[in-house]
């Protein structure tokens, strides 16, 4: 689900409470369970505190009934050949994003890991350290969020400062455990099975 960032207005002084409210917009045409989540995010783009999401049920509207069509000459068979299918786009294909975050914690400045959505679900990315080629499956498309799957291919093998090695294998697993996504104004979140954000990301 879409939405719009909601921003805190004055100051909030330890043991306060904060009021947000969010307007909930569903994907148009999409049926099925959906999930919308917030994290809080300083001015410094770092997040904190406890993730909150919400999950609704967007059901297909019930047609109403019809009346019978007007009869029609008939055609050849060759008159009736159904169109093509409409190719549905793929909103990761093209961006590039940068990950600021892991798991909530901050990457290290000049070792940013990335990751770059190729045509065909083609993927290239670097971990800080190395560069890596892997596949990518979003379902399903055409919306700002949904499932995805993320799979390494082969990737160099330097040998980098011990802090950007650590961080790279951290990239690496977090990779591992994305199984769904969602994008809005150039922020890309990945999240694991539970909804958590396990990487962060800007676009470039």
């Amino acid at each position: 689900m879409d939405g719009e960032p909601a921003y805190v207005v004055g100051q909030v002084a330890p043991g306060q409470t904060y009021d947000f409210y969010v307007d909930l917009n569903a994907p148009s045409g999409v049926y099925g369970v959906m999930q919308g989540r917030w994290q809080m995010q300083n001015a410094a783009n770092l997040l904190f505190g406890q993730a909150v999401w919400v999950m609704v049920d967007v059901v297909a509207p019930t047609p109403g009934p019809t009346s019978p069509p007007p009869a029609t000459p008939s055609t050849p068979p060759e008159a009736t050949q159904p169109p093509p299918p409409t190719e549905v786009p793929n909103p990761l294909e093209g961006l590039t994003f940068g990950f600021y975050a892991i798991n909530g914690m901050p990457t290290i400045p000049g070792a940013t890991p990335s990751l770059s959505f190729g045509s065909g679900g083609g993927l290239a990315g670097s971990d800080g350290c190395n560069t890596f080629q892997g596949t990518y499956t979003v379902q399903p498309a055409g919306t700002s969020q949904g499932g995805l799957t993320i799979a390494l291919g082969p990737g160099t093998t330097l040998a980098c400062a011990e802090d950007v090695m650590t961080q790279a294998q951290s990239f690496r697993t977090a990779l591992g455990l994305v199984t769904a996504y969602s994008v809005y104004g150039g922020s890309l979140s990945l999240l694991d099975s539970t909804g958590s954000a396990v990487l962060s990301g800007q676009q470039y």
